[in-house]
């Protein structure tokens, strides 16, 4: 399934991103975002699977854009991990790794008012997010808009990449999950979709603020 990710059609496309890929196992797979918690968050989250995420992506920084469909803005890892709404942040792996859970969420790649997308749907809840198919943008250079959404986490690899979350609308055939591991990196001065998670988790307690 992962080598599918690589098939000819989409190897130039996302060469930059894959340019940063490592496998997560030798990581600390703890809770460390990057936050700032004293904030109020600015908007209702969305529970799915214990996470609260937020219902649209970031616009200008600070800023939630006014649809779910809207795409957002497209911000380097380095901007990104302070351009989250006050309350919120960059989610972290094992918080995508929630989003992935298949006996949990179920997904569909879907088209909301003509834009391209992968919905995300509680199974027990019903509560569902659409992460729109906005692309990446590298120095300047808008690639995939419509056919692949890339939305980065809030855990760095090295001093060049960090971890994102890629999908597309063959999600079914090169799952993100390898080997038990996320395992998908990409270079930090690419730059790509944001959405938020809460600052606090779904019980209440306030998320740790741990050091990469």
């Amino acid at each position: 399934m992962f080598r599918n990710r690589f098939n000819l059609r989409k190897v130039v496309a996302i060469a930059i991103c894959l340019a940063g890929v490592a496998t997560f196992s030798g990581c600390d797979k703890e809770e460390n975002p990057i936050e700032n918690p004293n904030n109020p968050p600015t908007e209702d989250p969305v529970v799915i699977n214990g996470v609260r995420w937020a219902k649209r992506n970031v616009g200008t920084k600070n800023t939630f854009v006014p649809s779910v469909e809207s795409y957002g803005n497209y911000y380097t890892w380095d901007e990104a991990v302070n351009a989250c709404p006050s309350g919120w942040r960059l989610p972290t792996v094992s918080e995508i790794e929630r989003l992935l859970d298949t006996s949990k969420v179920r997904t569909e790649w879907t088209n909301i008012n003509g834009v391209n997308g992968r919905i995300f749907t509680d199974r027990i809840s019903g509560n569902n997010i659409f992460l729109p198919a906005a692309g990446w943008n590298f120095e300047g250079k808008l690639s995939n808009l419509g056919k692949e959404g890339n939305y980065w986490t809030g855990m760095e690899i090295d001093n060049s990449s960090a971890y994102f979350f890629p999908f597309d609308n063959e999600f079914d055939k090169w799952y993100y999950l390898h080997h038990g591991d996320f395992s998908y990196g990409c270079l930090r001065n690419a730059a790509n979709s944001m959405r938020c998670v809460q600052a606090t988790n779904a019980l209440g307690a306030m998320s740790k603020n741990l050091k990469y």
